[in-house]
């Protein structure tokens, strides 16, 4: 048994894979930064995980010979158990999380380790809150999803308008402006979030029961109710935006929308239409199109509502509002690039 003085501080789990790699990157900068922090990486193939540690300290110019390096897989629950057992934290990029999320989880919270991930999944994250909720309250563990770009600018931003609005917050309306210094034109994304997003919109018919188990009493609504609010694409340089739904009337088959302004070409909106035939994962048939736009001039953008009533008290499993609320990361990531601010206020 590793005891606790010896245990890593952290272990990026999944190290070379996409988003495991920005990750090593950012760990060598935090260290640095932090002073004498001690991690790891962990994945299936010791010789990648061996290679990943000698790019990244060509790149970096540092010495990672003091790295640990774990071998540890989602289908071989003892190598899980053995990683979660030598670390305070595993750091999970390992996704879909539907697929390979809980056997990762289950083994932290067995193992008394804390757990965060970049999943942006409802249906593995509020599955995961009712599997484990009870048991990592027990030991103490935290598990802390939605640790990505989807999630924290928007419940970190939440949180610090809070803070900042002279007054009861009720709601707030969050916009959402993307560009891309690639030669690619049009909408891009990485296969594991498009994959992730098919399977969520795929499935969104377990939320309902799994909501049903979580939440047995319904929230108040909030009230009043804010509108939602259009902008207007014959306008110059609007806003992308980004719409989906599932066809039920085709089975095992998502049909998902994905829409933008294009600036380049007025008036039209560039469609890409994608079928997944969810019983043959691997297959994405991808069809392009453009519509005229000057009839239907006004497009929705995303509302969410701020629940004032939630008590301060941080569950296990909870999300990022919720995680890190009360710490300084607001202030730590103000210091490394991402900026929050307030760009204007009603005069008194």
């Amino acid at each position: 048994m590793v005891s606790e003085e010896s245990k890593l501080d952290m272990v990026v789990f999944g190290a070379t894979g996409f988003t495991g790699r920005y990750t090593v990157m950012e760990m060598v900068a935090l260290t640095k930064e932090k002073g004498d922090l001690k991690w790891g990486v962990a994945g299936r193939n010791k010789a990648k995980l061996d290679e990943l540690i000698s790019q990244i300290s060509l790149k970096t110019g540092e010495d990672l010979g003091k790295v640990s390096v774990i071998v540890a897989d989602v289908n071989d629950e003892s190598s899980l158990l053995k990683m979660a057992a030598q670390t305070r934290l595993v750091i999970n990029t390992v996704g879909p999380y539907r697929f390979y999320g809980e056997a990762v989880v289950k083994a932290c919270v067995a193992s008394g380790a804390h757990h965060v991930d970049v999943s942006g999944e409802p249906q593995y994250m509020e599955r995961m809150q009712l599997e484990y909720h009870e048991e990592a309250k027990q030991k103490g563990v935290y598990v802390v999803s939605a640790c990505g770009f989807d999630s924290v600018p928007a419940d970190l931003g939440t949180i610090f308008l809070v803070d900042k609005f002279k007054g009861d917050v009720n709601s707030v309306e969050t916009y959402l402006q993307s560009w891309n210094k690639s030669e690619h034109k049009g909408p891009s994304i990485h296969y594991g979030t498009w994959e992730s997003a098919v399977y969520g919109l795929a499935h969104a018919g377990e939320l309902r029961p799994l909501r049903e188990k979580l939440y047995p009493k319904r929230l108040p609504q909030m009230l009043p109710k804010l509108k939602p609010s259009y902008v207007d694409t014959t306008m110059p340089d609007t806003v992308n935006i980004y719409t989906s739904y599932v066809d039920t009337t085709m089975p095992d088959t998502v049909n998902i929308y994905t829409s933008y302004v294009d600036t380049t070409m007025p008036d039209t909106v560039n469609i890409y239409t994608s079928y997944v035939d969810t019983t043959m994962p691997d297959t994405v048939n991808i069809y392009t199109s453009y519509v005229d736009t000057t009839m239907p001039d006004t497009v929705n953008i995303y509302t969410s509502y701020v629940d004032t009533t939630m008590p301060d008290t941080v569950l296990p499993h909870k999300h990022p509002w919720a995680a890190f609320a009360k710490t300084t990361l607001v202030e730590e990531l103000d210091k490394h690039g991402l900026k929050f601010e307030v760009v204007s206020e009603a005069e008194k």
